[in-house]
Formats: structure tokens, C-alpha cells, sequence
């Protein structure tokens, strides 16, 4: 990347500056500047998308690279090439920024009327909500109904999630509204899907669909898919028991920081379910769930003794594990402690 980056090839140019972000791991090698300057880079080329991504970044990016004046004017230049992703962009820095719902609202109404998704949505999301203008649920859903017709995966999930979760449920609207968004391909929406055929909600229960449309999920990267999938495996509901991939499931929703998978991982480990007992990484998982919120995670720690040798180790690894420098999982071994969920 970096050798045709710095050839001038546009798209490996913006490949460096999302390296730099920390969008592909790494976040030791993640630098602010080196990213700004390869939109930079990009933008001065031409490419309107780099224009649109340095100018929200100098607007709405880390507070010590804020340039209100070039961003304006990054955005401006990136509107009249026709990237309108810059009315989204300006957008959000009225309304996260400046806190100016009012003049958020004027500049998502200008990206809607050019056809921008996001601003559609964003404007739907305004006239449903009261967000700086009168409550107009009506013209909300038309925005969400136009949006979904489009194609875009967000509305037809946010139009199913409505439809599912009135006083009356229309599961054929909600149903047919969910796959269009699971054939989308948002994860939020396989998932539920998968859940929705698991329930029997449809008539009878699809295990096989099911188990389909929550694998998608759990292989797109949604930590609440994995855990699901990982408790499927675990009991054998719908699938063959099998611990180690639900071991291995539960692995993955904890690392992105999922407290109910940390503390299942915790549990299994501690009972020796498919590995040997480990009471020091279980103790340790266990203290790391409780953190992330799991109640429960307390009455798991009365149960694990540990002597003060162990007890010492247990909390060097709980410390490994919230440092994001935990191993991988082994095949036929315990599972890997779990790094938490970098934020950015």
C-alpha cells in the first residue's frame, strides 16, 4: 500500500490514511497526522471522497486536529464534485459539535434533496424524534419508507425493529422489511432475523434458517450473533453440540468486549467444559464480565478459591487481558483470554 501510495495511487492513498486511523487493527501504529495527511494527499488529487472525508475529520475529528475554516471549505469543494456524503458531514458537526439541532437538520435536509442516504435517514430520524423541529412521525417513516425503497439495510431494520415491537406486531411487514435488511447485509438484522425464525414467531420454528442467518451475522463480526451462536452450540439447540465452537464463539464476542460471552467464557473454563479447569483465567474472565456490567458475574467469583499465588496471577491476567495483549485461541486448549473492545 504504502509504495503505491506514495506513487500517487488514489486508492492506496486512502488505504494509508484508514491504516493510520486504526481501521484495519494495529491501534499502536494508529497517528492522526499521518492520516489527515494522506486524505490530504488523496484530496488534492481530486478525489472528491478523500475532500469529504478530510474536511468531516477537520470539523468533527480529534479535538487537537479541528480546523473549522478548512474543514468548510474541504466540504465545499467535495459538494460541488458531487460528494454529498460532505452534507452528512457537515450535519454531524452541527448537531455533535456546535449542538445546533436546528442547523443540523437544515444541513441533512440539503443532502436528502440530493439523494444522500445517510441524510434521508438522519432527517427521518429528526421529524420521528422532535430533533430540531416539531414531532412529525408521519413524514418520519415516509423518509424511512423512501430510504428503504432505495435499498438502504438501515431503514428497512429500523422499519422492521417499529413493526416487531408495537402493541400488535405485523410480523409480515416486520418479516418482510428484516430480510431485505439481512440481505443487506447488516449484521443487526441477521441476527434478529435468525432469532425471529428460531422463536417459531413464523408459524413454526426454523432451526436450520435460523442457525443460517445467525451464522452470517457471527462471521460479519456482530459480538451479540457470536454469544447467541455460541449458547446454540453449547446446549445443542438447533445445531450438534459442540463445545469448542461455542468456546470459540464466545472468544470472539468477548473480545469485542461482550459481557454476557465473557462471562460464559468464564463459567465454562472454570468448570473445565471441553478444556481442563483453570480457575486463575476463569477468576480473571470473571472479574473482567463484572466490569463490563454482568451482575451475575459476582456470584460466579464466590464459587472459583483461589490461594494468594493464584490469586496474584489471576490478577496479572485480568490486567493482560484489559491491556488488548491477550493470545489467540489454540485449537484443543483452553480459549484465549479477551482483550476488550478498543474504542475509537
Amino acid at each position: 500500500w504504502k509504495r503505491a501510495a506514495d506513487a500517487g495511487d488514489i486508492p492506496s492513498i486512502l488505504l494509508m490514511a484508514r491504516f493510520y486511523e486504526g481501521q484495519f487493527g494495529f491501534p499502536e501504529l494508529k497517528d492522526t497526522k499521518l492520516s489527515l495527511e494522506a486524505y490530504t494527499k488523496a484530496a488534492e488529487l481530486g478525489d472528491a471522497g478523500a475532500m469529504a472525508a478530510l474536511g468531516s475529520r477537520l470539523l468533527s475529528g480529534e479535538e487537537k486536529s479541528r480546523d473549522e475554516k478548512k474543514g468548510r471549505e474541504w466540504l465545499k469543494k467535495a459538494i460541488a464534485a458531487k460528494e454529498y456524503t460532505a452534507y452528512l458531514a457537515l450535519g454531524d458537526y452541527e448537531e455533535n459539535v456546535k449542538k445546533d439541532l436546528k442547523a443540523a437538520l437544515a444541513e441533512y435536509e440539503r443532502g436528502k434533496d440530493a439523494g444522500q442516504i445517510d441524510c434521508i435517514l438522519r432527517t427521518a430520524d429528526a421529524y420521528i424524534e422532535g430533533k430540531g423541529t416539531e414531532k412529525d412521525t408521519s413524514r418520519g417513516l415516509a423518509l424511512l419508507e423512501k430510504a428503504a425503497t432505495e435499498g438502504s439495510a438501515v431503514a428497512n431494520f429500523r422499519l422492521a425493529v417499529r413493526a416487531l415491537s408495537i402493541d400488535k406486531p405485523d410480523l409480515l411487514v416486520g418479516y418482510k422489511h428484516l430480510v431485505s435488511a439481512a440481505n443487506g447485509n447488516l449484521v443487526e438484522a441477521q441476527n434478529e432475523l435468525g432469532l425471529l425464525y428460531l422463536s417459531g414467531k413464523l408459524a413454526v420454528a426454523d432451526s436450520a434458517a435460523g442457525v443460517a442467518w445467525l451464522t452470517r451475522a457471527a462471521q460479519g463480526g456482530y459480538a451479540q450473533a457470536q454469544n447467541n451462536l455460541a449458547t446454540l452450540y453449547e446446549r445443542g439447540a438447533g445445531v450438534t453440540a459442540n463445545i469448542e465452537n461455542a468456546g470459540q464463539l464466545y472468544t470472539l464476542a468477548a473480545n469485542q468486549g461482550h459481557g454476557p460471552a465473557t462471562l460464559a467464557l468464564a463459567r465454562l473454563i472454570n468448570e473445565g467444559v471441553g478444556t481442563k479447569p483453570d480457575p486463575v483465567k476463569a477468576w480473571a474472565l470473571a472479574s473482567l464480565a463484572q466490569e463490563r456490567g454482568e451482575e451475575d458475574a459476582s456470584k460466579l467469583l464466590d464459587t472459583i478459591k483461589l490461594d494468594e499465588a493464584q490469586k496474584a496471577e489471576a490478577k496479572k491476567e485480568l490486567a493482560t487481558m484489559k491491556s488488548g495483549k491477550a493470545a489467540e485461541p489454540k485449537k484443543g486448549a483452553a480459549p484465549a483470554a479477551p482483550a476488550p473492545k478498543k474504542t475509537k
